[in-house]
């Protein structure tokens, strides 16, 4: 019967944590990265909305295509992730409540 040392019975029991703390960890690594993705798409497209309402107003062509956009950002962003970003609030909303008074307000 050989002994084996402490390490070297040690050894596959931490490799096995790391492996399982692996499989724990990288499903939440992906989901930060896509809220990154949509939280990102989402303030870009809020900018591009302010951007058309002062340079074009608010019935232009400019203005109808980056609200579109914006709109479908935001859905995108609740389908996957049931949750969508309001850039002027800087923060996430968790109910599918976005509405747009603050746009008829400009």
């Amino acid at each position: 019967m050989t002994s084996r040392s402490f390490g070297a019975r040690l050894a596959p029991k931490i490799l096995f944590a790391a492996a399982l703390g692996c499989t724990f960890l990288v499903p939440l690594a992906a989901q930060a990265d896509e809220r990154d993705h949509c939280r990102n798409e989402i303030a870009r497209d809020e900018h591009k909305l302010e951007w058309a309402y002062y340079q074009y107003g608010r019935y232009s062509y400019q203005y109808s295509k980056a609200y579109q956009r914006l709109q479908d950002a935001r859905e995108d962003c609740w389908n996957v992730n049931h949750a969508w970003w309001d850039d002027r609030d800087r923060r996430w909303h968790e109910e599918h409540d976005w509405t747009d008074y603050r746009y008829d307000r400009w």
